[in-house]
């Protein structure tokens, strides 16, 4: 129920260091943006959309690879929550499909495998999947400046 940007509320979600996009042990997550005016709400969509970013970072150096990434294949837990699966999209700008297994790495690995030797895969893949969801064009700008704004106070921290 609340709306995309968290109403101030910002969630860095490197609680253990970070492995990605850069390694650093040393990194903490933070919490910040809270007033009194901030409920659970709020801290939820904060979590969900820091951990979005911080992937699609990561998801930024890979699109400069010579295969252009074109959407992402969500599995697991996060990928039973509408709210994880849209925020994943808004925030990367791709559509992302949901799987129906609840561990779909094996099949992704097999995939990779296979087009790395020409062979492909997708029929078998598309057989599992059970939803589509595809970015909001406001809200993936709304993401862009708050990715911009998030990554220039990290790097005045530093």
């Amino acid at each position: 129920e609340v709306a995309p940007g968290a109403d101030g509320v910002e969630f860095i979600p490197s609680l253990n260091g970070t492995r990605t996009p850069v390694v650093d042990p040393t990194a903490r997550g933070s919490l910040t943006g809270l007033s009194v005016a901030h409920g659970r709400g709020h801290v939820i969509r904060a979590m969900v959309e820091g951990v979005c970013m911080t992937f699609n970072e990561s998801l930024q150096l890979m699109s400069n690879s010579a295969s252009p990434i074109v959407d992402l294949v969500a599995s697991g837990g996060g990928a039973r929550a509408a709210l994880w699966r849209q925020t994943l999209s808004d925030v990367s700008g791709l559509p992302v499909r949901a799987t129906a297994d609840d561990e779909h790495s094996a099949l992704g690995a097999a995939v990779a495998a296979a087009r790395g030797i020409g062979v492909d895969l997708e029929p078998l893949i598309s057989r599992h999947l059970t939803s589509t969801c595809v970015p909001d064009p406001r809200r993936h700008a709304l993401y862009v400046e708050l990715a911009e704004a998030r990554i220039q106070r990290i790097r005045q921290e530093n």
